[in-house]
């Protein structure tokens, strides 16, 4: 696992992920009314795996939360993570995806 190997060697990386609580489950439960049983679990704690090797994880739920979380984790001379959990269902503006079509039906 990387983050295992940027902790073990105390690398300065920082990971960020942009967690929209598994988009292709949203679809399939508030779209095509569906499950799989292959799907991610929505809402996965991603930064709680960095304390194990040495790292530093933060959860952000809202924008303004990021700054501060980046300036805590590079203040803390590890290795890091950020979680960003985002609304996967936030009406911004119209998403186009090759594997979705017009109608909001998954392609495959």
């Amino acid at each position: 696992m990387d983050i295992e190997t940027a902790c073990r060697f105390k690398l300065p990386v920082v990971f960020m992920i942009y967690q929209n609580s598994n988009i292709d489950k949203w679809v399939r439960t508030w779209v095509d009314h569906a499950d799989n049983p292959n799907d991610f679990i929505p809402g996965i704690r991603y930064e709680k795996m960095m304390e194990p090797f040495g790292g530093h994880g933060e959860y952000v739920t809202r924008l303004e939360e990021i700054r501060p979380a980046l300036e805590r984790s590079f203040n803390s001379g590890k290795a890091l993570l950020i979680n960003v959990a985002m609304d996967p269902g936030a009406a911004r503006r119209p998403q186009e995806f090759g594997w979705l079509d017009r109608q909001g039906k998954m392609k495959y």
